[in-house]
C-alpha cells in the first residue's frame, strides 16, 4: 500500500493506493470519502464534496497511470490546484525485496567467477571483462545496501541513489547502443532481436525501480512530516 498525507487548508487528505493501484481510497479528516476499484492502469477520476468549517468544498482527485510504473496525482479543492505528486506503484518492503535479489544476483556472479574457473573461463573474454565485473560487483554492493536501509536511504540521500539507478541505466544505454551497432554490421540483428528486446526489458526495470525511489522519497517524507 502506497500513501501520502497532507493538509489543506486546515484539513487532513490522505490518498491511499493498494498494491499496483488495484484500489484508490481517499480519506478526508479521517473518514473515508471515495473509494473506486482500478484492475486496469487506467486515469481515475474522484469527484465529491465535504463541509470544512461550515461550508461545502468541492474536491476533484486524478490519478493518471505512468509508463513509469508510478501514478501521477493531482487535487483540486474548488477548481484550485492545491496539490500534486506521485504515488509509487510498489511498498517499500517490495523495493527492497527487488534490490536484494538484483544485488544478490550480480554479487553471486562476481564469485563465481572469481573463484570457478569453469565461470572465468566462459564470463571473461578480455581485460573488458574484467572492468565489468568490477562495475558490477560495484552495483551489487550499492543494491545490497540499498535492500537494508531504503527508507532512511531516500529520505536522508535521495540523490544517491537515484545517481547510482541513473548509471546504471546509462551503462545499459551505451551497451546496448554498441550492440545494435555490431549486430547492424554483422547483419544478424533479426536473429538476435530477442536480446535487443530482453536488454530494453532491463532497462525499463532500472527505469522503473528509480522513479519509485523518487516517488517512495515523497511518501516517506509526507509520513514523516
Amino acid at each position: 500500500m502506497s500513501e501520502v498525507c497532507f493538509n489543506v487548508s486546515g484539513h487532513k487528505i490522505q490518498l491511499i493506493i493498494s498494491l499496483l493501484g488495484a484500489k484508490e481510497s481517499i480519506v478526508h479528516d479521517n473518514k473515508t470519502i471515495s473509494e473506486k476499484s482500478n484492475l486496469l492502469p487506467r486515469t481515475s477520476n474522484h469527484s465529491f464534496k465535504v463541509n470544512e468549517d461550515g461550508e461545502m468544498s468541492s474536491y476533484e482527485v486524478v490519478f493518471k497511470p505512468q509508463f513509469s510504473g508510478v501514478l501521477e496525482y493531482s487535487v483540486k479543492r474548488n477548481n484550485v490546484l492545491v496539490k500534486k505528486g506521485t504515488l509509487s506503484a510498489l511498498t517499500g518492503g517490495l523495493m527492497r525485496i527487488f534490490f536484494f535479489f538484483i544485488g544478490l544476483a550480480w554479487f553471486l556472479n562476481t564469485i563465481l567467477v572469481i573463484f570457478i574457473p569453469l565461470f572465468r573461463e566462459v564470463y571473461i573474454k578480455s581485460l573488458l571483462s574484467y572492468l565489468d565485473l568490477g562495475i558490477e560487483f560495484l552495483f551489487s554492493i550499492a543494491f545490497l545496501g540499498f535492500a537494508l536501509d531504503l527508507k532512511r536511504l531516500l529520505l536522508r540521500n535521495l540523490r544517491f541513489v537515484t545517481t547510482v539507478l541513473w548509471i546504471r541505466v546509462g551503462i545499459m544505454i551505451f551497451g546496448s547502443l554498441l550492440l545494435i551497432f555490431r549486430y547492424l554490421q554483422e547483419g544478424i540483428i533479426l536473429s538476435y532481436i530477442w536480446v535487443i528486446a530482453l536488454r530494453l526489458g532491463y532497462i525499463w526495470l532500472f527505469w522503473y525501480l528509480l522513479k519509485n525511489c523518487e516517488a517512495l522519497a515523497q511518501e516517506f517524507k509526507s509520513q514523516s512530516s
